[in-house]
């Protein structure tokens, strides 16, 4: 009986704490992990190139072949107000270490086919910025801020 009111005293202490947290990371779907604050031009061709505030997400995920080597693949995304998110996962390239990379982009807002590409395209034209974008698509979305 003891021990089942020592566990009832903990878990209370436990929400407590988490409520009276001072700075909550903001919310993402479950695996992605918040990456601060950015400033981002969601698809110029919607939003008259408008710069709006953003929040950066990753996720990793571990993928081994079938003879065992094993490597992290990344996955990225941004969200801004108004339902404003774009998913993008490169398949050729390093983002931030090669100077472009070929990769997968997702925008449900955007104009393009299934609101998706599989061809996207991006390059960093500084260490703190990030564009991508689809060739002959006319789709653009870049991010400013904090090393990418």
């Amino acid at each position: 009986m003891r021990i089942h009111r020592f566990l009832w005293m903990l878990l209370a202490f436990e929400i407590n704490g988490a409520a009276s947290a001072r700075t909550p990371t903001p919310k993402a779907e479950v695996g992605w992990i918040y990456d601060g604050e950015r400033t981002c031009i969601f698809d110029e061709s919607r939003s008259a190139s408008k710069p709006t505030r953003c929040a950066q997400y990753y996720m990793q995920i571990q993928r081994k072949t079938e003879g065992g080597s094993v490597w992290t693949e990344y996955r990225w995304m941004w969200k801004g107000g108004d339902g404003l998110e774009v998913h993008y996962r490169s398949r050729i390239g390093s983002m931030g270490i090669s100077t472009f990379t070929i990769g997968e982009l997702f925008d449900r807002k955007s104009n393009l086919p299934g609101h998706m590409s599989k061809n996207a395209v991006s390059y960093s034209p500084s260490r703190e910025e990030l564009v991508i974008g689809v060739p002959g698509d006319g789709y653009e979305f870049s991010v400013k801020g904090g090393a990418l």
